[in-house]
């Protein structure tokens, strides 16, 4: 990864940047991604608390973390304000996540609930 977000000084030596969200979700680095979420304040596709979550919990489903992603997932729809929001793909991602976990009852539930 480091060798794509490497550029050119003034003096021609090659200097490392740190990597944004955007610049480890376009190269697949989902434990990237994850890790600037965590401990850089990301900009752009991140515009709430909720979307940071959301973006956690897809980075972890991409780790294979799929413990993680549903734990992020159970407390998104634990939130009071959420229920509004909550949308056909995020039910649909929730299911998959069970699906992965062979939680096959619950992923059917959450498939269908949506």
């Amino acid at each position: 990864m480091a060798r794509k977000l490497r550029r050119r000084n003034r003096k021609g030596n090659e200097k490392t940047k740190a990597p944004t969200f955007n610049d480890c979700l376009s190269i697949r680095d989902f434990v990237g991604a994850y890790t600037v979420l965590k401990h850089a304040s990301p900009t752009g596709l991140i515009q709430s608390d909720e979307d940071q979550q959301l973006w956690s919990a897809y980075c972890l489903f991409h780790q294979g973390n799929f413990e993680g992603a549903k734990d992020v997932y159970l407390a998104l729809t634990s939130l009071e304000n959420t229920e509004q929001n909550i949308s056909k793909d995020f039910t649909d991602l929730f299911a998959v996540v069970y699906y992965h976990l062979r939680m096959f009852e619950q992923a059917k539930d959450a498939a269908t609930e949506g």
